[in-house]
């Protein structure tokens, strides 16, 4: 799980900086009463600079008994990048927050597409006829969780240069728009930029039932000549396969993934 921090962010924390989120404690004060800590680490394995009240060398630590911060882990070491921090710091220094699930045993069904030339105009009110529309159809065999993510690939392979991030500032304005139809929801409409990964539902699971039939919707690429038009629907199963079926009949391929 990662956070990132806000423009101006407080405590010597650096501005607009991911720092990986570990743990979350509640520790016993040796007067009594509790006080809820995140633990966190800077991946530049440095925590030199901040004054947060459960830095490393601040005196809260002090209120502390040697018991309880072996219990959670602190070590008073500048160079290892782990801090602590209140709840209520963490609220007014973060600005949002990323997590990816444990999916080992899971099984991942994925269509993917490369260079895409399918037409059929777009129907949705944000993109219109000069979007390309695909549509899926999402069944199970089994009931079971299932976690959906839509990924476009605005470019397969660039060098890591002025160019690169160039083009990425062109192609990052076009706007992709996701619809889908899955357990306990209406019809959702959302738009996201191309380049890089949306998940639905924020990244929880869905409980599919078999024998629904569940849909997801794309309209991509809008009018822009410098896309590289590639992009792939994933599930994970926790029990087994999701199917996804497009409308032109191409299906998903599948692997458990505890094979990679």
């Amino acid at each position: 799980m990662v956070g990132n921090t806000k423009t101006g962010a407080p405590f010597g924390l650096v501005s607009n900086h991911a720092y990986s989120i570990i743990n979350s404690y509640t520790v016993r004060l040796n007067n009594g009463s509790t006080v809820d800590l995140i633990k966190m680490r800077n991946p530049y394995a440095t925590d030199n600079g901040l004054t947060s009240l459960y830095s490393d060398n601040e005196a809260s630590w002090n209120n502390i008994s040697l018991a309880e911060k072996a219990r959670i882990g602190y070590i008073l070491n500048a160079a290892d990048g782990d801090f602590f921090m209140t709840k209520e710091q963490f609220n007014i220094s973060f600005s949002t927050i990323s997590w990816n699930p444990i999916l080992e045993g899971w099984t991942r069904s994925y269509f993917l597409k490369l260079d895409d030339t399918f037409v059929n105009p777009g129907k949705n009110i944000n993109g219109g006829s000069k979007y390309t529309r695909h549509e899926f159809s999402i069944t199970t065999n089994v009931d079971q969780d299932a976690i959906f993510t839509i990924n476009t690939h605005a470019l397969r392979s660039y060098p890591y240069n002025t160019c690169m991030n160039s083009a990425l500032t062109t192609i990052n304005s076009v706007k992709n728009i996701v619809e889908w139809l899955l357990p306990g929801s209406n019809l959702i409409k959302q738009t996201f930029y191309t380049e890089g990964d949306f998940n639905l539902n924020n990244g929880k699971p869905y409980a599919l039932k078999a024998g629904t039939t569940y849909a997801i919707n794309l309209e991509l690429w809008g009018d822009n000549p410098n896309i590289t038009r590639d992009f792939s629907i994933v599930a994970f199963g926790k029990i087994g396969e999701v199917n996804i079926t497009h409308k032109a009949g191409l299906t998903s391929d599948h692997y458990f993934h505890g094979d990679v």
